[in-house]
């Protein structure tokens, strides 16, 4: 049975039961579009006697696009709670503790036939029940698939989103059985109004994109528009681009400038996938991102230390390609020799030490920094200052790194220290 896709502007459907004369009595005197959410669900709070009036308020910041996200707040004096949805549905705390809190997987089966049979608030019910089930054993859900992927076809919004929510936690753990659900996902998402739902969509997408990408690839375009335009969580869709970067970073070739404008421009939330999914794609076709170089030199020095850590990795694996285009951005680089972040601290040098193969005079002022780094505690990082020492030709460093070779417990680091020492001597 397939719900009106109209749900969403009715103040109730046929199958919404009728709310009794003597229940939130001032109801009547409620305009339908403060009572109702145009999208999704959120809690009112109804005032009652003997306040001086009647009424009902929306609780601010309560909107969700899913009733299963929702909860019913005790009543309280004078104060009582209903969750009301955009199908013209309200939902009291006894419609809500109705649905068992750990549910049976073995109901599974019972569920979907009410989910299939029936529409309106007793549908919205059920799947709020399907919810629970695939929450807590996705594994006994798949069944449920055949149900759900009917729904992401013509239904409100909030029955779309409940549906792709169970189908997130069944890909979890079985990402085949889900593959059905792929195309009309991808359609969705390009139709999709509220920015709830194709967030709802990516979500569903990012957990498919984990195990195989490879549906998505065509989508990057899409993907692109909806980093730089706003109509999307960027943070979701940044971790599906750095998904689909793992199996096919070249795929990110034709959003490059939309990339780099959303760095520039874009909120902090969604970089730090960005980054991560631009330095996939530097290693295989530098050249598509060497226009960046001057963006990751700015942030690297971000607040966000996962934001600044990407940026200086990236910088790293153009400085592969491009030693004497990095070198003139070093600046921001050096200042984080001495973070305490030990991922930074490493991209910082491994930037540095790959500047000084070519130019070691834009690094050379750096050796005491570098003899210092040979007690890093992250072993990568004291092996890539012994090569740094090792380009500079550090004669300085050349005792500190004879006591690198008889006490380092790694022995790349031994091996390396004892390299850098030959080739300081020589």
């Amino acid at each position: 049975m397939t719900e009106d896709p109209n749900d969403e502007q009715h103040s109730r459907d046929d199958s919404a039961p009728q709310e009794s004369s003597s229940t939130h009595d001032s109801t009547a005197a409620v305009h339908a579009s403060a009572r109702y959410p145009d999208t999704g669900y959120h809690l009112v709070k109804w005032a009652r006697r003997p306040l001086p009036v009647d009424g009902m308020t929306p609780v601010a910041d309560t909107n969700e696009l899913t009733l299963s996200a929702m909860s019913v707040p005790q009543t309280q004096t004078f104060v009582e709670f209903t969750i009301e949805g955009s199908g013209g549905h309200t939902y009291t705390r006894d419609d809500v503790d109705s649905i068992p809190d750990e549910p049976d997987p073995a109901d599974c089966t019972a569920v979907c036939n009410r989910i299939e049979t029936t529409t309106g608030k007793s549908r919205r019910l059920a799947l709020v029940h399907l919810a629970r089930i695939t929450d807590a054993a996705p594994e006994a859900a798949s069944g449920a698939v055949s149900t759900l992927v009917p729904l992401l076809e013509e239904t409100p919004p909030a029955v779309q989103g409940e549906a792709l929510g169970c189908l997130q936690a069944i890909a979890a753990v079985d990402n085949e059985a889900v593959k059905p659900a792929v195309a009309s996902t991808k359609r969705l998402l390009s139709t999709a109004s509220p920015q709830q739902l194709r967030d709802a969509c990516l979500q569903f997408l990012l957990e498919i994109a984990r195990t195989d990408p490879s549906p998505l690839v065509e989508m990057v375009p899409e993907f692109g528009t909806l980093l730089t335009a706003e109509r999307a969580d960027p943070a979701i869709v940044s971790r599906v681009l750095n998904q689909i970067s793992i199996a096919e970073p070249e795929a990110l070739m034709p959003i490059v400038s939309k990339v780099e404008l959303f760095l520039e421009q874009g909120p902090d939330t969604g970089r730090v996938g960005v980054l991560a999914a631009l330095g996939r794609l530097t290693k295989q076709h530098p050249a598509m991102t060497k226009e960046i170089i001057p963006t990751a030199r700015d942030l690297v020095q971000d607040d966000n230390v996962y934001v600044a850590s990407n940026a200086a990795g990236l910088l790293a694996d153009l400085a592969d390609e491009y030693p004497e285009a990095v070198a003139t951005e070093i600046d921001p680089v050096v200042h984080l020799l001495d973070h305490d972040d030990t991922e930074l601290r490493y991209n910082a040098v491994a930037v540095l030490t790959r500047v000084a193969e070519v130019d070691p005079e834009a690094v050379e002022p750096l050796i005491p920094e570098f003899i210092d780094l040979l007690d890093d505690e992250f072993v990568d990082t004291r092996f890539n200052a012994c090569w740094a020492l090792r380009y500079l030709d550090a004669t300085a460093a050349v005792e500190r790194l004879k006591e690198v070779v008889e006490t380092d417990e790694d022995k790349r680091v031994k091996s390396v220290a004892l390299h850098a020492i030959d080739g300081i001597t020589d």
